[in-house]
């Protein structure tokens, strides 16, 4: 049976957790509300005050806080989804949204980024991605004040080696992370090159 809840306009929507039991019982107790565009920048302010929100006021709150319009065809729950991804920072879960992936790169250092796109690659999003980050800092800082162009290929596997521990438990090559790692390494070096003294 669903369950109904109130937004912001005054309309009664079908929603799985509303606070209504019957059609009837929202549409008696539901009105619009002042001043509705207010509240959504209010609630861009403390997503977590959305949470129990209608979905379509959900998404104007998403709106007003990505500074961005979500597709239309993004459904109820990949909505909510975004919600939680976004207080619980879960870029590599955001990074499943193609329209996300802009946003959360003006976010984020680049190691940082570089971290999120492994787990997005490998679907490791469950994994820390700010500790792959630190290690990743780490790592590539230790390289560069060793740094001599005659290593870069040892270079190489002391990165591979990190992220593959992190995302996988182990240092066996691993396709997706290679790929990955291929992918990113002159933009990797570059970094080093420029962190040298």
């Amino acid at each position: 049976m669903p369950r109904w809840t109130c937004n912001f306009s005054g309309e009664c929507i079908s929603e799985a957790n509303g606070d209504y039991d019957t059609l009837e019982a929202c549409q008696n107790d539901c009105h619009a509300v002042e001043c509705k565009d207010l509240l959504y920048v209010i609630g861009s302010y403390d997503l977590t005050s959305a949470f129990y929100l209608s979905v379509s006021d959900q998404r104007r709150v998403l709106q007003e806080y990505l500074g961005l319009r979500l597709p239309p065809d993004l459904s109820r729950l990949d909505t909510r989804r975004l919600l939680i991804d976004l207080v619980s920072e879960a870029y590599p879960h955001l990074m499943t949204h193609e329209f996300m992936r802009d946003w959360v790169r003006e976010r984020v250092t680049l190691q940082e980024w570089w971290a999120i796109q492994f787990l997005d690659t490998y679907r490791a999003g469950h994994l820390n991605w700010k500790l792959l980050a630190t290690r990743l800092q780490f790592a590539l800082g230790r390289t560069a004040r060793t740094y001599q162009p005659e290593h870069e290929a040892d270079y190489f596997q002391i990165i591979r080696g990190v992220i593959s521990m992190f995302v996988i438990g182990n240092t066996n090559p691993n396709p997706g992370i290679d790929r990955k790692l291929q992918e990113l390494w002159p933009e990797m070096l570059e970094y080093v090159r420029s962190q040298q003294n």
